[in-house]
């Protein structure tokens, strides 16, 4: 069995899109995933499963949700191992000692590619970095992330990427959690 992070893109948010977590744990469980746990009411679920690809296991939770609550969400998963990585990975933290409170991930649907990168390299924001890693990216945030204007509509735009943006706490919360159904 295999740990999976998956984080579903715009739920709950604003009175959009609403699902219910037990509900959402209980579609997870239908589907033949274990362990099931959700962080938090943004569509943040750790569970376990067998040996499918990836891409198999985004695509029955996309169905799931569509045929259990109607609507279409993107799914972006991860093992807790590229979680792991990624979380170790990440260039800001060094200079954070003092609080993680303005570093967010940003998980891509997928690689962008070149032409992506360059727009959303085009303009700089004043107090907003970004590092991208592949499938992530890095943002720094000085500010409050609800004002800021590399945010996840803006990267999406940019890449042509379905994306998912997360503030640190709760990537580390979720790989937290994670680690509580290891076996």
């Amino acid at each position: 069995m295999t740990i999976y992070l998956a984080f579903l893109r715009g739920v709950n948010v604003g009175g959009h899109r609403k699902i219910p977590m037990d509900k959402l744990c209980s579609m997870m469980t239908s589907l033949g995933f274990h362990h099931v746990r959700t962080y938090i009411q943004s569509g943040n679920i750790v569970f376990s499963a067998g040996d499918e690809f990836q891409s198999a296991i985004e695509m029955k939770i996309t169905n799931g949700i569509q045929a259990v609550f109607g609507f279409e969400v993107p799914v972006i998963i991860h093992t807790e191992e590229a979680i792991r990585r990624i979380i170790l990975s990440n260039p800001f933290i060094a200079d954070h000692a003092s609080g993680t409170e303005n570093l967010f991930l940003c998980l891509l649907k997928s690689v962008p590619d070149q032409e992506g990168m360059n727009k959303l390299r085009e303009k700089v924001f004043v107090g907003e970095q970004l590092i991208a890693d592949g499938d992530h990216l890095f943002l720094k945030i000085d500010g409050s992330y609800g004002n800021a204007k590399l945010n996840n509509n803006y990267i999406e735009g940019k890449l042509k990427l379905a994306a998912t943006t997360r503030n640190w706490k709760t990537i580390t919360a979720m790989l937290a959690l994670a680690d509580s159904i290891r076996p």
